[in-house]
């Protein structure tokens, strides 16, 4: 058995399905498997882990993985991790990914916190105002992009957003923002401005 059991039995998988990924592709998996093989390498030196032989590995081991990752990545890269590491254990034959999800739960990213609660309509009604009696156009562009933001709500996506800069608002006959196709789900349909 070699000094990295896990380098070596993550080439052999490799070799085995590198007929299924466009060459790209192909280049990226290898390049996080071989991160991977390092990190449980390191984790197995400083006796964290039991082992870094992916067939021997146990729950308690992927759990050390994972509680070493969330210090340094977000939790949907270490979702993502798990897939990879899933699909070569699975390959190895070894059962722990399962029984690491079976007994620690999935690792989900942080929960979704809610929508938050739109501007005050006096607020709205100021820059309103402000922008009616105004006669310096920077101080008039960022009156409208502030009636855009409140008009769309907190629910303003970047892509329903992007076409919106400061020099396409300048050049706008007619300022108006949609309403979003899940306004049914997500509260308030938003209408055109006046």
């Amino acid at each position: 058995m070699t000094k990295n059991q896990f380098r070596t039995d993550t080439e052999r998988y490799l070799d085995f399905i590198k007929d299924n990924f466009e060459g790209t592709t192909y280049d990226e998996k290898c390049r996080k498997m071989g991160q991977y093989a390092d990190i449980f390498y390191e984790l197995y030196t400083q006796g964290k882990i039991s082992t870094c032989n992916p067939k021997n590995l146990k729950k308690e081991d992927i759990y050390a993985y994972q509680l070493y990752r969330r210090k340094t990545v977000k939790d949907t890269t270490i979702l993502k991790d798990f897939s990879m590491i899933s699909d070569l254990l699975a390959f190895i034959g070894n059962t722990a990914m399962l029984e690491y999800k079976a007994v620690y739960g999935k690792k989900k990213p942080k929960s979704y916190s809610g929508r938050k609660d739109p501007l005050p309509d006096d607020v709205i009604d100021k820059a309103y105002n402000l922008a009616r009696k105004i006669d310096n156009w920077t101080i008039l562009e960022g009156c409208v992009a502030i009636t855009l933001g409140c008009a769309a709500g907190p629910g303003l996506r970047r892509s329903s957003s992007s076409t919106l800069t400061m020099s396409t608002i300048s050049r706008l006959n007619r300022t108006y923002t949609s309403s979003t196709s899940r306004e049914k789900v997500h509260g308030v349909a938003r209408g055109r401005l006046r």
